[in-house]
């Protein structure tokens, strides 16, 4: 079955298309995700200059914090 471009991501690095179940989100921003771990690797040294640095919406900014909150993680709450 196809899926929907809704249903697919691209790699923040090489640019390959894939369903967003197999694309793993940079941790710290969420703002990027990436094929794989070299190409994490590869992406880090410019990816690192805007890493949690991008300009959030309402709605993502509630969604980390409710990440937070169910993972007990209080430093993480008061991040922000």
């Amino acid at each position: 079955a196809e899926m929907s471009g809704e249903d697919r991501g691209e790699c923040g690095f090489c640019g390959i298309r894939a369903a967003h179940a197999q694309l793993k989100q940079c941790l710290r921003c969420k703002a990027v995700s990436y094929c794989g771990k070299e190409c994490q690797k590869s992406a880090w040294k410019e990816h690192k200059g805007t890493c949690g640095k991008e300009e959030l919406t309402l709605l993502q900014v509630w969604e980390r914090v409710l990440l937070a909150l169910n993972a007990k993680d209080w430093q993480g709450v008061l991040a922000w």
